[in-house]
């Protein structure tokens, strides 16, 4: 029986896709022979390439970051019939439309992880113009896919929008394994730490979250901004000394651990990663109010809540989700969220349809 899969990607660069491919790969759960193809270099800035060669994943590359969909393709489609691959999996705008473009040539019908919401992420990124046209290709190019979607809101938003059916399988996580030391840990500090982890974009509104921070008039209480992107030095302008800026780290379970609530202030998301590893380790989260974040709050009343960051009182909220106890968050999250629903519920739907 021949399980080969190929998992194509832009890059294994870390962000909410390849870490989302990574917790798949490492659960016992997910079953099968895989082989990631990264479009651009295995080394750019930020690859996760080394996480994955600890799990043994067989790894190679096109080395090419341009948008010529005609190499790509042939470059993609030469590959494939070197090897024996039964089945491809694709995510991300130019390892969709490249698969897309040889659909028909492959072994059989090729799956899409969607990741976004198509057009609305794009015009954050690259403008109105630039995403109109991203968006009909991309929309074009997933017709010749079975989809994956990582939310029920990305699922939904796709069917209505734009008549694309996908199963929904949302993100999962495993649960912090360093989650006993948590306590010990916050006994320690009288300072309540709100932590926020991800990039520092226009896009993840981590200006209008300081907004809501700086409205809270409390001494005992502290804001790590974790992560990197366009916007850092801006906000690094600002005058609170409650806020800590620690840039990219590599020790953010650790840094979760240590904090006591979970914010984000994002636009738009799929299936927020961070969110998810911060639940992981047993933190309340408090979201912005968009579709995917209702989702995974409604899943559990204590996974924290969602709010409007422009007039919320961020004080009273920290005050209510504070007392949550960390067992039931753990509790739940196995439940709803754990990486080995996630890679189980993968596992059948990509094998069972084999043929």
């Amino acid at each position: 029986m021949n399980n080969n899969l190929l998992f194509i990607v832009s890059s294994l660069k870390r962000g909410g896709p390849i870490n989302q491919l990574w917790e798949l790969l490492n659960n016992k759960n997910f079953t099968g022979d895989y082989s990631i193809l990264s479009l651009s270099d295995l080394d750019l800035p930020g690859s996760r390439r080394g996480d994955f060669e600890l799990l043994g994943v067989k790894l190679y590359s096109l080395n090419y970051n341009g948008q010529n969909f005609y190499r790509l393709s042939r470059e993609i489609l030469s590959f494939i019939n070197k090897n024996d691959f039964y089945r491809v999996i694709s995510q991300g705008f130019r390892s969709d439309i490249s698969v897309a473009m040889i659909s028909g040539n492959l072994p059989c019908k090729p799956y899409a992880i969607l990741h976004n919401y198509i057009y609305y992420d794009y015009s954050y990124t690259y403008g109105i113009f630039r995403a109109l046209i991203m968006t009909f290709c991309h929309v074009r190019a997933l017709k010749a896919f079975d989809i994956i979607s990582v939310s029920e809101s990305v699922r939904d938003f796709v069917r209505n929008k734009y008549s694309l059916k996908s199963t929904a399988i949302r993100n999962g996580v495993v649960i912090n394994s360093q989650n006993e030391k948590r306590c010990s840990n916050l006994t320690e500090s009288k300072v309540t730490r709100l932590i926020y982890v991800g990039v520092i974009d226009k896009r993840k509104n981590v200006m209008k979250l300081l907004e809501a921070f700086k409205r809270v008039k409390r001494s005992d209480i502290e804001l790590l901004v974790v992560g990197d992107g366009p916007l850092k030095k801006l906000l690094q302008n600002g005058d609170d000394n409650r806020v800590k800026y620690l840039g990219q780290r590599e020790d953010v379970k650790d840094l979760l651990l240590t904090s006591d609530v979970f914010l984000s202030a994002s636009s738009f998301e799929g299936m927020p990663m961070a969110a998810l590893e911060a639940l992981a380790s047993g933190l309340p989260c408090i979201l912005s109010d968009i579709p995917p974040h209702r989702e995974l709050i409604n899943l559990s009343g204590n996974f924290g809540c969602v709010t409007n960051y422009d007039t919320c009182d961020l004080s009273k909220h920290i005050d209510s989700l504070i007392s949550i106890s960390r067992f039931d968050i753990l509790s739940d999250f196995s439940i709803y969220l754990s990486s080995d629903l996630m890679a189980e519920r993968y596992s059948d739907l990509i094998l069972e349809s084999r043929g």
